[in-house]
Parts: C-alpha cells; sequence; structure tokens
C-alpha cells in the first residue's frame, strides 16, 4: 500500500512539474504579443488616455483582451500594459489634455480616468483593426468626428 501512495505521489509531481514546464494554467503570457506605436487626433498626439484591445467576436476573436496607457502619443503594451493573441480587434481608445491620476498597485503604476470630464478630448472611440500575430508597431488617428 505505502508503494502504491509513493508511486502516486511521485507520478502527480512529476505531471504537476511537467505541465508547469509546458505553460499549463492560466498564464497566457505566452500566447500575447506585444504592441506599441502612436495615437493622434486632428493631427496632433494625444497627451494622455488609454487603448483597450477587445477581441472581435463578431468576427470570431476570442483571444485575450490587452491594453495601454497613452503619453504624448505613444502607447506600449510591453511598459503599461498587456499585448494580444493577434487577430480582429476592436481598439477603444480615450483621450485627454490633462495628466492622469496615478493609481499604485503593488510595484505598478496604472493611469485612472481624469477627474474632470472637461479634459477629455474624446471617450471610447472604436476602431476596428487586424493585429498580426507577432510583436507589432500599429499606429492610430481617432476620427475628428470622435468629439
Amino acid at each position: 500500500m505505502k508503494k502504491m501512495i509513493r508511486r502516486a505521489f511521485v507520478l502527480t509531481i512529476g505531471l504537476v512539474s511537467l505541465c508547469g514546464a509546458l505553460g499549463c494554467g492560466a498564464d497566457d503570457s505566452g500566447s500575447r504579443f506585444q504592441l506599441s506605436g502612436t495615437v493622434t487626433y486632428e493631427g496632433k498626439p494625444v497627451p494622455f488616455g488609454r487603448i483597450d484591445f477587445v477581441p472581435d467576436s463578431t468576427a470570431g476573436n476570442s483571444g485575450p483582451a490587452g491594453y495601454a496607457d497613452i503619453v504624448d502619443g505613444k502607447y506600449d503594451t510591453s511598459k503599461t500594459g498587456k499585448g494580444t493573441s493577434g487577430g480582429a480587434y476592436v481598439a477603444n481608445v480615450s483621450g485627454s489634455s490633462a495628466p492622469p491620476v496615478v493609481q499604485t498597485v503593488g510595484d505598478e503604476e496604472f493611469f485612472k480616468n481624469p477627474p474632470a470630464v472637461t479634459t477629455s478630448l474624446f471617450q471610447n472611440v472604436r476602431i476596428k483593426t487586424d493585429i498580426p500575430k507577432e510583436t507589432s508597431t500599429i499606429d492610430f488617428e481617432v476620427p475628428s468626428a470622435a468629439n
């Protein structure tokens, strides 16, 4: 009986180790690709904002969502956010002329929406895009009619 329990224990430890080595589990960071680029509005860099990459389910994409903060017209998921798995996405873009409120969680800082609505240039502008299944640079021009 002891031999069977020991064998089951060793087998379980081996399977858990193998699963960890192969990337099984909830962490999908290996399937994400980093995105960076510029965001402009009326031909000028968006001073502050956020870009959220939401998988376009109407086009059959069920991959993970991604996001990044926009600072001085630039975003980079490897610095402030998470990348995507590529495919059909909708980029939800919000922009502001004033610096956002910064929230610290652990060792990381995240932007929250600015407190005053008057600093908003535009909110939740949806732009459909196809994202390559590799680390990429994608630039976005927010339409002037977004305001």
